[in-house]
């Protein structure tokens, strides 16, 4: 008897995920699937066209409705004959009977044996979703009954050659059963290999398959990778099925670890639109799927040296690196080291030693990479033909985590000593910022706006409307910014500063007057200068109208020193605070005060 499926109506919770398996499963395009789901939501229902057997339809519908949908399996009116082309399944449901492998033969239990199900994860299940799992029915080997025979006792070596026919049938068994397994690996590879490179597309670069060519213990496949702002990739990759290695097994690596699948990937960039860079050497990464749990990546960049235009050369020591991440792209934890970098022309040169950056990020709320990343250079060195100078120890950090519907940031920037020859030595430096209160919500949209502007997909003055409106949104939170710690170590003392800026959109609608961002601005912020610093810094820019057009100003004497800066103070650019001197400014409905009094532009000449 043949029925067919009826899909009344749908309550999951991930719709795009649905739309996903449904395509899957009934072999239809994505739209269509869309479409299918849309109905079905809507109430409208939608059928199968094609009949099915009682217990094809029986697998379906307990599949389907794991995924939420009602299932109504009707008889149609004038049946055919039930197709042999059963709907494509995904792992987590059970496999259909008409589908069996070349060695399916080997694996057929009795026929009274009965289907077990236990809740746990799928050996192939992506995102770590529980799914029901078929066990397979096991060998019940009975011989036939011996015909009675006189009492007597079998001679040994009788009962070895009776035994042997079964060892023999269970060896070629087992050895089937693992010749057999790297092919269907390689199907639940090909799976695995579709839903990276969809979930690559889901993260901000576009991943097109151009060819895949499946082997028996291994595949190949080839991509590219496109990204807004980025240069194209071209890709080439090859697959190797699981469970185990084989190849490196002839190589004499012998890992015996199991794993759905080896990605062996050699990544070329093009050059288009880079200017004269050359050549840039290929990436290969190494990407291992797992049984269960995190995919690991290694990615490596071999050294390079090369001759570009007007005398530069470049010398790299190449990268290499590490990333742990999920099947679905979700999070990504990891980082990369990069060689020595130096860069000459005739003139100058400039080198960065030991670069080393680290990343642990995730996907938050409105779809937000959030988490933490860093980049530390040892030291950075420059010198050109009249002096040379470096920077120890640079540091730049970043964080980002959810407070509630809201975001908060923190960002930091250090250096060690900048030794600017002789007597020049400076640092260390340290410049810490936050940022609070900001809609998560808001600046997903505005994310979102900025890719489709570089996709060219709006106007600009429609975009810069939109973007007026998140903007005005966002104000809404009142966020906060604050430059909470500025150190700078100089010869002659350290200089301090603070920050702190709120916009506070209750005041004003900006949507609909730009300007009336002054009125919503609020401005607090105060430095701290060493008085022999400022000192110097005056020394050092001279005095205007002291030189003739074309010669070197006049070195300035400390008593030309002293009347500069008592003009600074007289015109209330900076008062005497101890041995510093500090400059205050604030900003509040739309009034600037410069050291607690209106701020006067015709006095804020240094001299």
């Amino acid at each position: 008897m043949s029925v067919q499926i009826r899909l009344n109506s749908w309550s999951g919770d991930d719709k795009q995920d649905a739309v996903a398996r449904l395509s899957k499963m009934f072999k239809m395009p994505m739209d269509e699937a869309s479409n299918a789901v849309k109905d079905v939501s809507g109430g409208s229902g939608w059928k199968f066209g094609k009949p099915l057997s009682d217990s094809q339809a029986q697998t379906a519908k307990s599949y389907l409705e794991r995924l939420g949908f009602s299932v109504e399996l009707i008889s149609p009116q004038a049946a055919p004959a039930p197709v042999d082309d059963f709907p494509e399944q995904e792992s987590v449901s059970p496999p259909p009977k008409e589908k069996k492998s070349f060695f399916s033969f080997l694996f057929k239990g009795k026929k009274g044996d009965k289907k077990k199900e236990a809740p746990g994860k799928s050996l192939f299940g992506v995102g770590g979703a529980k799914a029901e799992e078929t066990e397979t029915p096991a060998f019940q080997e009975s011989a036939p009954a011996a015909p009675e025979a006189p009492a007597k006792k079998a001679p040994k070596s009788k009962d070895k050659a009776k035994s042997s026919p079964v060892a023999a049938v269970l060896l070629l068994v087992i050895l089937a059963a693992c010749a057999g397994l790297p092919y269907w690996f390689g199907m639940q590879a090909r799976t695995l290999f579709d839903e990276s490179l969809a979930s690559i597309s889901q993260h901000g670069m576009t991943a097109q398959m151009t060819s895949y060519e499946q082997g028996w213990l291994s595949s190949n496949a080839e991509f590219t990778l496109r990204g807004s702002g980025s240069p194209t990739m071209k890709a080439q990759s090859v697959i190797t099925h699981g469970p185990f290695a084989y190849a490196d097994w002839i190589q004499g690596d012998l890992n015996f670890k199991p794993f759905q699948a080896k990605i062996d990937s050699t990544l070329n960039v093009s050059t288009q639109g880079l200017g004269d860079v050359g050549k840039i050497p290929e990436i290969k990464v190494v990407t291992w799927a797992p049984l269960a749990g995190d995919w690991t990546a290694d990615v490596s960049m071999p050294p390079t040296k090369k001759k570009l235009d007007k005398g530069v050369e470049v010398d790299w020591q190449g990268l290499s690196g590490s990333f742990h991440f999920p099947a679905d792209l979700q999070a990504l934890k990891g980082d990369l080291s990069f060689g020595p970098l130096a860069i000459k022309s005739k003139k100058d040169e400039i080198r960065l030693d030991n670069i080393l950056y680290n990343q642990d990020i995730f996907t938050g709320q409105a779809g937000l990479n959030l988490g933490s990343g860093s980049m530390a250079i040892n030291k950075i060195s420059f010198s050109d033909s009249k002096a040379k100078g470096s920077v120890a120890d640079v540091k730049l950090t970043g964080m980002s985590k959810e407070e509630g519907p809201n975001i908060a940031s923190d960002f930091s920037f250090q250096t060690g000593k900048i030794d600017l020859g002789g007597e020049n030595v400076y640092g260390p430096t340290v410049f810490n910022m936050t940022a609070r209160n900001l809609d998560a919500l808001a600046l997903a949209q505005l994310g979102k706006l900025a890719e489709s502007q570089t996709s060219g997909g709006k106007n600009a003055s429609k975009m810069q409307e939109q973007a007026l409106k998140i903007f005005a949104q966002i104000t809404k939170k009142k966020p906060e910014f604050q430059v909470s710690r500025l150190s700078f170590q100089t010869p002659y003392g350290e200089v301090q500063g603070h920050v702190k800026m709120v916009l506070d959109g209750t005041k004003a609608d900006i949507s609909q007057n730009p300007f009336a961002v002054l009125t919503i601005l609020d401005v607090d912020a105060w430095l701290l200068l060493p008085k022999i610093f400022v000192g110097s810094v005056v020394s050092e820019s001279g005095l205007p109208g002291m030189s003739a057009k074309g010669k070197k100003s006049k070195p300035m004497s400390p008593k030309q020193i002293a009347q500069a800066i008592n003009k600074l103070e007289a015109n209330n650019v900076m008062v005497a605070d101890g041995e510093n001197y500090k400059i205050t400014f604030t900003f509040k409905d739309g009034k600037p005060l410069l050291n607690g009094k209106p701020l006067d532009s015709k006095k804020l000449r240094l001299f």
